[in-house]
């Protein structure tokens, strides 16, 4: 388990700020190497489903250069957010481990599916939404039970989803929009940002 506490996106305005003005230039998840390897021996789905269900934090870099970091923090119940690189100065965050990490790029021609994600390069998000669904837990900080962030640019919307047994995958899968549970829209208390 992660100690350091990071801030769920509704208490980071800087990084609103930077995801709202900014294009998306690329979109890498962290995985461990040998996570994969025993997830391609266990698997029956195609190989190309790893990006979107089975990694951990996700990387979105943006035209200023800055990288935004997303990762789960346990204690919280929560997706939380990070400036992973800013004005060329990398982060020294403890939700993934640089020198034991490797980078998947959201155009892997084995473990991605570019056809899903590419329509996000270029792109500047228009609009931010966190959902926040309480499954039963103690809500120990403000920012707490924050499973859902949804970034929609003009003409779609990606969703990074934290610990939803609705959701096909690991318990931090990324989707679009048009495939996330209309029931899970319903339940959930909705903050614009």
């Amino acid at each position: 388990m992660c100690e350091e506490i990071r801030n769920g996106l509704t208490e980071n305005k800087d990084i609103i700020r930077s995801l709202k003005n900014n294009d998306i230039t690329n979109i890498n998840r962290v995985y461990f190497k040998r996570s994969l390897k025993e997830w391609e021996e266990e698997k029956e789905q195609n190989l190309n489903t790893y990006f979107n269900l089975e990694c951990n934090t996700i990387l979105l870099t943006l035209s200023n250069a800055d990288t935004i970091g997303f990762g789960v923090d346990d204690v919280k119940d929560s997706i939380v957010t990070w400036l992973d690189v800013h004005n060329g100065n990398e982060d020294d965050t403890q939700y993934y481990y640089r020198d034991w990490s490797t980078l998947l790029n959201y155009d892997d021609p084995i473990y991605s599916n570019k056809d899903i994600w590419a329509g996000f390069i270029g792109e500047k998000i228009t609009r931010i939404r966190v959902l926040t669904i309480d499954l039963g837990g103690i809500k120990r900080f403000d920012d707490s039970f924050q499973r859902a962030i949804v970034l929609e640019t003009e003409n779609d919307g990606l969703v990074l989803s934290y610990g939803l047994k609705e959701i096909e995958g690991s318990y931090f899968p990324i989707s679009k929009l048009g495939d996330f549970p209309q029931e899970l829209m319903d339940k959930a208390v909705i903050t614009e940002l």
